[in-house]
């Protein structure tokens, strides 16, 4: 049986005001939902979500003659070789840190680790270098560094470097990449990796990957914030997009997912005047809201019902729309 399926059947029920309140019937709903969960939470870490071909938990993969991509279940990272050593980006947590090396050592001309870079400040992908050879420059924005210092992260190593503004280079050897922050989006301290020379962008949790749908309603995205963060990702030269989580793609499948966040606001508008909720957003308690999230569900599906994760945070991704969005305005 398909828990996500009857998960949203019975979430439907409910949304439309028929109260379920038999024992039994709640025993439904709490192992629909259950399920759902555990769905999702293994969704994220799978392998087949990131579009591998391989079977097991880790992956490399060569993107160019010293351009690298290492997947981790369903995390993935990215290092430069150079003359001089090598720039890591994300060492995701403290288990992959050391395959990490181990990859790094088995291709880099130069294998010593020289700058570890984080995205932002989450130890799901910040944690583990610690546990990496050497003593790497630890690198992050000066956003994220506060998060780090502020909040206990396990595993999450102090950065040795910080950098303000919204640009800064790093140079290796004869190679540079360049980052730029994307303040208020998915944290304060979010940053996109370019490497200019590969036409090559690494970016993490502001882009989910390549046609894929994660899980917006989290409550550290903003809606608007996401939107100008991509506009500034659509603003940079680049082909290839590297995601931390998804499938690799091109400059594209960003503009897609752009346009994918806009169908969404609309749709909900849409939804609204259909359903005759009128100002809904002023009553947000009222049982048809639910109706109206899964109304805009099924009229989005057609389009984009065969992206990743579509089923599982289609319905959390609207929620978020319409809460960050129209309630929030954030």
């Amino acid at each position: 049986m398909n828990f996500a399926l009857l998960a949203n059947r019975a979430f439907r029920v409910l949304a439309t005001g028929a109260l379920l309140t038999l024992p039994g019937c709640q025993a439904i709903m709490r192992s629909a939902i259950s399920s759902e969960v555990t769905a999702t939470l293994k969704e994220i870490q799978s392998p087949e979500w990131m579009g591998s071909q391989v079977k097991g938990d880790v992956e490399l993969v060569k993107l160019a003659d010293d351009l690298y991509a290492y997947r981790w279940a369903g995390y993935r990272t990215v290092f430069l070789t150079t003359s001089e050593g090598v720039i890591l980006f994300d060492p995701i947590n403290p288990v992959a840190a050391p395959g990490i090396a181990k990859a790094i050592a088995s291709v880099a001309p130069n294998p010593q680790i020289r700058y570890v870079i984080y995205s932002h400040h989450h130890a799901d992908h910040a944690s583990g270098a610690s546990l990496l050879p050497g003593h790497p420059t630890i690198l992050a924005h000066a956003n994220a560094a506060r998060d780090i210092k502020a909040w206990t992260h396990d595993g999450v190593a102090t950065p040795t470097e910080v950098w303000e503004g919204n640009e800064h280079e790093v140079s290796l050897g004869e190679k540079s990449v360049k980052l730029f922050l994307l303040p208020i989006s998915h944290t304060d301290g979010n940053v996109v990796m370019l490497i200019p020379h590969r036409r090559a962008l690494y970016i993490v949790d502001v882009f989910p990957g390549k046609k894929s749908v994660t899980l917006l309603g989290a409550p550290f995205h903003s809606y608007h914030g996401d939107l100008r963060a991509l506009a500034k990702v659509q603003s940079l030269d680049y082909d290839l997009v590297i995601p931390g989580h998804g499938k690799i793609g091109t400059k594209e499948d960003v503009t897609n997912y752009v346009t994918f966040l806009h169908d969404a606001k609309a749709q909900i508008a849409k939804s609204v005047k259909k359903l005759g909720l009128g100002e809904v957003f002023a009553e947000v308690q009222n049982p048809k809201v639910g109706a109206l999230l899964f109304d805009a569900y099924d009229a989005l599906q057609p389009k984009y019902g065969n992206w990743s994760g579509y089923e599982h945070h289609m319905l959390s991704a609207l929620q978020w729309v319409l809460v960050f969005d129209s309630v929030l305005s954030e």
